[in-house]
């Protein structure tokens, strides 16, 4: 990512070219799944408090490797946003095995003015999300668990970055 994950950054005596006054807005995919098992997606709205929203419409594009294309849109419709962090998750089932590159959307309201983030609200623009639902299973030692030693939660937040959820 060429940009910051804090949008509201402002350094003093210069302009910012990373300022935005809205939310933080992403979704989040992990990037390889076990075979039989859901895909999970995350939305994640930070600073929501300060830069209240009004959701309209969340909609999931996802296409397989082999071309086919299935569209899911979630009951957000209305949905007032307003709180420092606010999340929500949701999956599916992959119907096959392979890469699945999925490409979400956000359109909110503020100030009365409508806006529509793909992926996240950063800049440049980002692409989509991408999936490889696997044939097998990751090898494993009975009792070890696979996971990522080094990643950022709610509690991360200062004026460069921000993690998500502990859940």
């Amino acid at each position: 990512m060429i940009s910051y994950a804090e949008i509201h950054y402002r350094p003093r005596f210069f302009p910012s070219g990373y300022y935005q006054p809205r939310p933080e807005i992403l979704f989040d995919a992990p990037s390889r799944i076990e075979p039989e098992r859901p895909i999970p997606l995350f939305l994640i709205i930070r600073d929501s408090h300060r830069f209240p929203v009004e959701i309209d419409r969340a909609a999931v594009r996802i296409v397989h490797e082999s071309g086919s294309t299935h569209t899911l849109v979630f009951p957000y419709e209305g949905l007032r946003v307003e709180t420092p962090l606010w999340w929500d998750s949701f999956s599916f089932m992959p119907d096959r095995l392979g890469r699945y590159t999925i490409h979400p959307s956000l359109t909110f309201r503020r100030d009365g003015k409508t806006f529509t983030v793909q992926t996240d609200g950063y800049r440049p623009l980002p692409g989509p999300l991408s999936v490889y639902v696997s044939p097998t299973t990751l090898p494993a030692v009975k009792g070890w668990y696979h996971g990522d030693i080094h990643c950022h939660t709610e509690f991360t937040a200062d004026q460069i970055e921000f993690g998500a959820p502990l859940e």
